[in-house]
């Protein structure tokens, strides 16, 4: 797969959609629970971190532990890696080979 950076006057980005993968990114790349103040720092999302946190999480795509104020990437995301192995050449071949 093939991957861009957006060059200027791109009319098609969609920005908040870039900016919402950014908060799974920090999740993913740290690989604990977040705080808010820390999905901020290591999204760079100053001040639309809590909307986009927010949105995900009740989305289902983060979970929040109420007692540590902290997220995580929640199950739900793993229905894009079935869909994705499913619509691949890697299904196939598991398959036959169970």
């Amino acid at each position: 797969m093939t991957r861009h950076a957006p060059t200027a006057g791109d009319e098609l980005f969609v920005n908040s959609v870039e900016k919402a993968f950014r908060v799974l990114k920090a999740l993913s790349t740290e690989h604990r629970a977040m705080t808010l103040s820390e999905l901020r720092a290591a999204s760079g999302l100053v001040r639309a971190a809590q909307r986009y946190v927010h949105t995900m999480n009740t989305l289902g795509y983060i979970t929040k532990d109420e007692r540590r104020k902290a997220y995580t990437i929640a199950p739900k995301i793993l229905e894009w890696v079935a869909t994705y192995y499913q619509s691949s050449f890697v299904y196939p071949i598991a398959v036959n080979n169970i």
